[in-house]
């Protein structure tokens, strides 16, 4: 998961704050933490306990994948209310 690609994307405050996020913790949610995710951990960081608000809000939480974490919360509401 901590390749170097990986690691030349993000800052390493920045992969530690991302880990320390309490959705990892969910069986829900683990599934989602991979390279990508640490790569992009500084926008993660923002954009994540928004999407996992709407994703919950909207009880889609067991259905969404990392393609779901890279788009932004406007992005996700409008394709649920779609």
């Amino acid at each position: 998961m901590f390749t170097s690609t990986t690691l030349s994307h993000a800052k390493l405050e920045d992969i530690q704050k991302l880990l320390q996020l309490p959705y990892w913790n969910d069986e829900k949610y683990e599934r989602l933490l991979n390279s990508s995710a640490i790569a992009n951990s500084k926008s993660m960081l923002k954009k994540l306990p928004n999407l996992i608000k709407l994703a919950e809000y909207y009880e889609i939480a067991e259905f969404i994948n990392f393609c779901y974490l890279k788009s932004s919360p406007s992005q996700n509401f409008a394709l649920i209310n779609f």
